[in-house]
């Protein structure tokens, strides 16, 4: 009980391996192994689960009809490489899915998951290209089974979500046009394996709100107003494609970050209250707040980026401090402030930020306060504690993204 208590939290994974593959050919128990690895955070956890599935391809061979591999062997030794930071681990996981497939003999048939695990690998690396690949693969060999009347693998909406997400972190200027082609394919597909969910939906505008094409006149103008039609379509009554799809907060935060950092068409922001994407932004609270479902509640993620677009797209002055004043104060009604909070904040208006902090410093700010506020390095203590009673995670990692303004 110990030694599987050990194995199942993660420690002397070793040990444990070597113990269970020696004294057992039980595929059950090996499998067990290879989900501990697959799901380890070790360097060489992808190497290990690779090499126990080599050796019991090897034992196999060698005439042990129970160290014959099955497809979860397979899934969990591909979803080790897919989880690995190991420099070239989603090519490993790829080489090792192709070696099924390629086989004189079909020792082990890959299913869907495998396919899945195999895109995920590119997809989170940023490798569209190669993740799509994967998935026309999938497809290829659907057909090819289906002529020779054998079982398909069939891509569902895993595969095709995956995908997507590839390309929105690819960096790639084609990208949002790629992300919204595939959504298309899986609305119109008319497959029951292959729906659009509000995953799907995420992930297409979260890539239309990375893209550096920003403003594109034929294909509907700014990143904002695109991800923002997109949402409109998916809520129109006349739209009985998408009964699968219900927005959620983390649409909600993707349109308003496309609103941070969409242009006027000259690469500069809107930089005026009027502009485009501040309208689309406060449509986009208002329906947030007033939303009767809790997974449309605007959290401390949607607080940040409505905040950062205050910075980015209004002009410094006295209009400006108003709105991240009021946004600050809905934030702290809702118990959602956190450090990444105060640093947007101190982006929209560091006078705001400073006499936020005054709260709990009697009106006397030390140097020591006022570096902190720099440094966005503010304690908890340093603010009520009401207005933090709702954030899960008190620091938060900022990423800085450089804008041209």
């Amino acid at each position: 009980s110990s030694l599987w208590n050990a194995f199942i939290t993660g420690r002397y994974f070793t040990i444990v391996s070597l113990v269970l593959i020696i004294t057992t050919h039980n595929i059950i128990s090996i499998n067990a192994v290879l989900n501990a690895w697959a799901n380890s955070s070790e360097d060489e956890a992808a190497i290990r689960a690779e090499s126990i599935f080599e050796w019991m391809l090897a034992g196999y061979e060698a005439g042990d009809e129970f160290m014959r591999p099955d497809t979860v062997s397979l899934t969990l030794a591909i979803h080790a490489w897919s989880q690995s930071r190991l420099v070239g681990a989603a090519d490993r996981a790829y080489l090792l899915l192709k070696k099924m497939l390629d086989g004189n003999e079909v020792i082990v048939r890959p299913n869907t998951k495998c396919f899945n695990a195999v895109i995920a690998a590119f997809a989170r690396r940023g490798e569209a290209e190669r993740a799509e690949s994967i998935l026309k693969l999938m497809l290829i060999s659907n057909r090819e089974n289906n002529r020779n009347k054998e079982q398909g693998i069939y891509p569902d909406t895993v595969s095709f979500n995956s995908v997507i997400d590839g390309w929105s972190k690819s960096g790639k200027p084609e990208a949002p046009e790629r992300a919204m082609a595939i959504f298309r394919h899986m609305r119109d597909d008319r497959n029951k394996n292959v729906v659009p969910d509000t995953i799907t939906l995420n992930s297409v505008i979260n890539c239309i709100a990375k893209s550096k094409n920003n403003y594109n006149t034929r294909s509907g103008g700014s990143n904002a107003k695109k991800a923002y039609a997109l949402l409109r379509e998916i809520q129109s009554p006349k739209t009985g494609d998408y009964d699968t799809i219900r927005p959620n907060i983390i649409t909600y935060t993707a349109i308003v970050n496309a609103c941070a950092f969409s242009s006027d068409g000259e690469n500069n922001f809107g930089l005026a209250k009027n502009s485009d994407a501040f309208k689309i932004a406060v449509k986009v609270m208002k329906e947030s707040n007033s939303s009767p479902d809790v997974a449309c509640q605007p959290d401390s993620r949607f607080y940040a980026a409505f905040l950062k677009m205050v910075a980015n797209q209004l002009e410094i002055g006295d209009d400006r401090d108003a709105v991240a004043r009021s946004v600050f104060q809905s934030c702290c009604r809702h118990g959602m402030v956190n450090t990444f909070i105060l640093h947007n904040l101190g982006l929209a208006s560091k006078s705001t930020l400073i006499k936020a902090l005054d709260v709990n410093s009697n009106g006397d700010l030390n140097a020591k306060a006022i570096k902190r506020i720099s440094a966005s390095n503010i304690n908890r203590d340093d603010i009520p504690l009401d207005w933090s009673c709702n954030v899960r995670q008190w620091t938060s990692t900022i990423k800085a993204r450089t804008t041209a303004k």
